[in-house]
């Protein structure tokens, strides 16, 4: 009989460790969860400084001047403006991607669908609906069906006049 409490002891305390070891790897597991979060936020703002820096080169302005006042731009503007633009949408892409996945949450999206609904209703700038129409078919689907449904909700249409 001592020998059965014994093992029913035993069995007790190697049934409680097992349930601390889960809880322990839950909170672990949450803990790594947090940190994804905060590493792939400072990823995304290190790019939008950069992003924001880019806008303030020279060339970059000089462009974005002749964009305003109807100017032609030379085939290097023009290029430069397109890449830009190209790395905006990939960068918003991977914004949506990490919502996705649970990295981001749906007022941290809101923020960016506000930034993307700005861009569609800048109709003088024709380089975001050319950029994104030749660009379209190398982002993702479900990506594709915001960027169309900012586009198609902006008051100056996809033709971007």
């Amino acid at each position: 009989m001592n020998l059965d409490n014994l093992n029913r002891w035993l069995t007790l305390l190697a049934n409680l460790g097992v349930l601390a070891g889960i809880v322990f790897l839950a909170f672990e597991i949450q803990q790594n969860n947090t940190i994804a979060k905060a590493q792939t936020r400072s990823e995304i703002s290190r790019f939008q400084i950069e992003n924001t820096r880019m806008f303030r080169e020279p060339m970059v302005l000089q462009a974005q001047e002749k964009l305003a006042t109807g100017q032609a731009l030379s085939f290097q503007e023009e290029r430069f403006l397109r890449n830009i633009m190209r790395q905006e949408l990939k960068a918003w892409e991977n914004v949506f991607y990490q919502y996705r996945m649970g990295l981001f949450d749906e007022p941290e999206l809101e923020a960016y669908r506000v930034t993307w609904r700005d861009r569609a209703n800048e109709c003088r700038n024709r380089f975001f609906y050319e950029t994104y129409r030749s660009n379209r078919m190398q982002l993702e689907p479900q990506f594709r069906v915001e960027m169309d449904l900012a586009i198609s909700t902006a008051g100056c249409g996809e033709s971007g006049n």
